[in-house]
C-alpha cells in the first residue's frame, strides 16, 4: 500500500494495488485513490469488492455445512431442510470456495442423502405392515362374522378363524423393523381376544 501510495509511476501503482490481499488493505487504497487516480481506484474498488465477496461466500458456504452438520446429527432429515441446503448452496459461486469447504460440504450432503434415503425406506416399510396389519384385521373379521352367519349350520368352520388368528398373532409377535402402528396393534389384539 505504502508503494501503491509512493510511487510516481502508474504501472507500478497499480500492480502495488494488484498485490494487495487483505481487505483492509484494499479498502485504505480505495480511499487513498479515490479523487486521485481513477485506473488505480477502480482496480483497488474492484479488488476489495471481490475480497469482500468471497469472505461472505466463505462465511455463508461455512454456515452452510453446520447446518448440514447439525441436520446430520438430529437423525431425521426433514426433506425441505434439504432441499433448501441445496438451493443455497447452488447460490454460492464456486469459484470463491476453498477445496475443503467444497469437500467436507458434499460428505456431509452425501451423509444426509444417505439419511433421507434411509428414512424413506423406512417409511415405506412401515407403510407396507400397517397394511398388511390392516389386511390381516379384515381377514379376522370376515372369519369370526362368518363364524357367526355360520351357527346355525350344522358343522360351523372354525378353520378359516383359526387360520387368521394364526396370521394375526404372527404379525404381532414379529419382532420386525418396523414396529405396527400402535392402535392398529391394539385393535388386533382386542380383536384376537
Amino acid at each position: 500500500l505504502k508503494v501503491a501510495l509512493e510511487c510516481p509511476v502508474l504501472m507500478l501503482r497499480q500492480s502495488a494495488v494488484e498485490a494487495l490481499v487483505s481487505e483492509d488493505a484494499l479498502r485504505q487504497a480505495e480511499i487513498a485513490f479515490r479523487n486521485k487516480d481513477r485506473r488505480v481506484h477502480q482496480v483497488a474498488k474492484r479488488r476489495h469488492e471481490a475480497a469482500v465477496l468471497r469472505r461472505e461466500s466463505l462465511a455463508r458456504g461455512q454456515a452452510l455445512l453446520s447446518s448440514a452438520q447439525a441436520l446430520a446429527g438430529q437423525g431425521l432429515v426433514p426433506v425441505n431442510h434439504l432441499v433448501a441446503l441445496d438451493r443455497d448452496w447452488a447460490a454460492l459461486d464456486a469459484a470463491l470456495l476453498d477445496a475443503p469447504l467444497i469437500e467436507a460440504f458434499t460428505q456431509a450432503r452425501q451423509a444426509l442423502g444417505g439419511l433421507a434415503q434411509a428414512q424413506a425406506e423406512l417409511q415405506q416399510r412401515t407403510l407396507r405392515r400397517n397394511q398388511e396389519g390392516r389386511e390381516r384385521l379384515a381377514a379376522l373379521q370376515a372369519a369370526g362374522q362368518a363364524l357367526l352367519t355360520d351357527e346355525a349350520a350344522d358343522a360351523p368352520d372354525f378353520n378359516a378363524l383359526g387360520a387368521a388368528q394364526d396370521a394375526v398373532q404372527a404379525l404381532l409377535d414379529a419382532s420386525a423393523e418396523p414396529a405396527l402402528d400402535a392402535t392398529l396393534a391394539r385393535t388386533l389384539r382386542a380383536t384376537l381376544q
